[in-house]
């Protein structure tokens, strides 16, 4: 295929440029009736942001453009079939979830999991089968799953339908998937793979394997995140006989939504063009100014996490991803924010940062120069993180879709959880819907209260907890 072409692009600047009379939806009539305030905000790409025309094709059932875009998308990341997101990679994860899993099936799941995966958990009725990452107590974060680790968990569930693994995780740590793509496929199982921080693995040789390229059967990926496209938009790409490629697609059509951005779509099919023809080059720039950054944070006497240590426990890195030690993060966070530098996040003593395609030299020069006004780590109470998984009581589905209630997190032990409960660090999920609160989880949440946060699905914090009436 000719991979210079954009087809979507091309055939919405053409629309666009046909000054058509305008009387189909959006409302605001091609940015004419906006209110004047986001006219300004946003000038001429207004004009771009349409309502399903048959010029411009239908994402809920492509035939023209967005079909052959979504083609040329395909031949360049290595899949079978490629679909276009515009409601994130949270509807991509649900989506695999939904077209490998019905109630009640059993799917095995990274414990260290995005909330996504419990939506798609509880839309699907599936019941999850955890596995626990590895964790390491010298940098006190957790790394990612072991090949091993899946092999024991579909020897004790030979019944799961499928196994979902998430690499890179947002530390940018990866597993090693060409080796639990062999043990899943022994199996006979399905391989999900969330890879929504690597949709640039394919385009410098420097980076991790691509999960495609290691065996995974299904993958979704946040162009938005690591590629040169807008906010929101995401793809799936499946390869292989294992997966059923119209149970996908209807997936994604319950889920997405019938009136899609045309501005996210035509960004997916411009990144994609941009990162054929220019990709290699891009990174490999982005690459020397990441190396050069690390450097720089090195002697600037801060550790980080390097590439080689994490080779030899087995897993591996994405070196744009910057993960460094320091005091306390989330005071690092306050002050790298009053010298007008944001970083990705941060936990109680890390600071993570990623460079990417839009950066450069000088937002390196701003960053270590705010650096010199943070502590590198010293002395901090390590808590060891509880690695045992409370007993599964309910599956999540039927967790939410009993009567809940809120209560005092002191007077929950015992009770079964309607929230999931992630502490940071190392964020992961220390309590999922349906399992059983214990004192073990109860004490642990009570001595890291003081050095670190605490986040749950539902709105609240470790205070209280929704639990099953």
């Amino acid at each position: 295929m000719n991979q210079n072409k954009a087809p979507l692009f091309e055939a919405l600047a053409r629309y666009v440029g046909k000054k058509v009379t305008k009387l189909h939806v959006p409302g605001h009539k091609y940015g004419q009736g906006l209110p004047k305030e986001m006219k300004a905000l946003l000038g001429k790409s207004a004009q771009f942001d349409l309502s399903v025309l048959e010029d411009i094709d239908s994402l809920a059932h492509p035939q023209t453009v967005i079909k052959e875009a979504q083609k040329l998308a395909a031949e360049v990341f290595g899949a079978k079939e490629t679909f276009f997101l515009v409601n994130g990679s949270t509807l991509g994860v649900q989506a695999m979830i939904l077209s490998v899993c019905s109630e009640n099936d059993k799917i095995i799941v990274s414990r260290n999991s995005h909330q996504s995966v419990m939506a798609g958990l509880i839309l699907s009725g599936a019941t999850p089968v955890y596995l626990q990452p590895e964790f390491d107590d010298e940098f006190n974060l957790p790394l990612n799953v072991k090949p091993e680790t899946v092999k024991i968990a579909l020897k004790k569930n030979p019944d799961a339908k499928a196994v979902l693994i998430i690499s890179p995780t947002q530390f940018g740590i990866t597993a090693d998937i060409k080796k639990i793509a062999r043990i899943v496929h022994k199996a006979g199982k399905i391989l999900l793979v969330d890879e929504a921080w690597g949709p640039h693995f394919k385009f410098h040789p420097e980076f991790p394997l691509f999960a495609l390229i290691d065996g995974a059967d299904m993958v979704v990926q946040s162009t938005h995140k690591r590629l040169p496209a807008l906010s929101q938009t995401s793809m799936i790409h499946i390869q292989g006989k294992r997966i059923d490629r119209e149970k996908v697609q209807k997936a994604i059509q319950m889920l997405q939504t019938t009136s899609p951005s045309y501005i996210l779509l035509a960004s997916l099919d411009s990144a994609r063009r941009e990162m054929f023809l220019h990709g290699k080059k891009s990174w490999a720039k982005i690459i020397s100014l990441t190396k050069k950054a690390r450097e720089e944070i090195r002697e600037a006497g801060f550790k980080i996490l390097e590439r080689k240590y994490l080779n030899d426990l087995g897993f591996d890195l994405d070196i744009t991803n910057i993960v460094i030690e320091v005091e306390n993060g989330f005071k690092a966070w306050k002050i790298l924010n009053k010298n007008k530098i944001e970083p990705e996040f941060a936990t109680l003593d890390h600071l993570i940062i990623i460079v990417g395609i839009g950066n450069n030299t000088n937002d390196v020069k701003f960053f270590i120069k705010a650096l010199k006004n943070i502590s590198p780590k010293k002395n901090f109470k390590k808590i060891k993180y509880p690695t045992f998984i409370s007993k599964i009581f309910l599956s999540p589905r039927e967790a939410m879709l009993k009567n809940i209630i809120k209560v005092p997190m002191k007077n929950a032990i015992g009770r079964i959880s309607a929230d999931t409960i992630t502490p940071y660090p190392p964020g992961i999920p220390l309590l999922a819907p349906g399992e059983v609160i214990t004192k073990e989880i109860f004490d642990y949440l009570k001595e890291i209260n003081e050095y670190s946060s605490v986040r749950t699905q539902i709105l609240g914090d470790f205070q209280t907890i929704n639990v099953v009436k």
